[in-house]
């Protein structure tokens, strides 16, 4: 008889395999190749000056909370899109953004490949 386990997903990310199969991956050292959702729950703003996903869109879902995402633009401008509890927002393969932390919020991450992160203090 086989064991069946629930997943924190704060704790654990979860591998989504094209066959239709998922394994639940260690928090650090996943494959970049994978697909993986996972969540957290946010305080503060992010720290770094953004991060970008080189190989895929990435799924954000805003669970419980108040946030923004902050989008940089090709004119500079950054596009600066408000989340609501239970929407969600496809953020583009490629496109840096930070997440704005309004009051505490759980959020949903979907995505898969590498990620570039910028430093502190880089202006988006």
């Amino acid at each position: 008889m086989s064991e069946h386990k629930t997943v924190k997903l704060s704790e654990s990310p979860i591998r989504l395999r094209p066959d239709g199969t998922a394994a639940v991956l260690p928090s650090q050292g996943y494959p970049a190749d994978a697909w993986q959702a996972g969540e957290v729950l946010m305080t503060e703003s992010s720290r770094h000056g953004g991060e970008r996903h080189l190989d895929g869109d990435e799924l954000v879902y805003l669970v419980s909370g108040s946030a923004h995402l902050s989008l940089d633009q090709d004119d500079g401008d950054p596009e600066v899109v408000g989340l609501e509890a239970g929407h969600a927002f496809v953020v583009p393969r490629g496109t840096w953004h930070r997440l704005l932390i309004d009051e505490p919020s759980r959020l949903l991450f979907v995505g898969t490949g590498r990620t570039e992160v910028r430093p502190p203090g880089h202006s988006q």
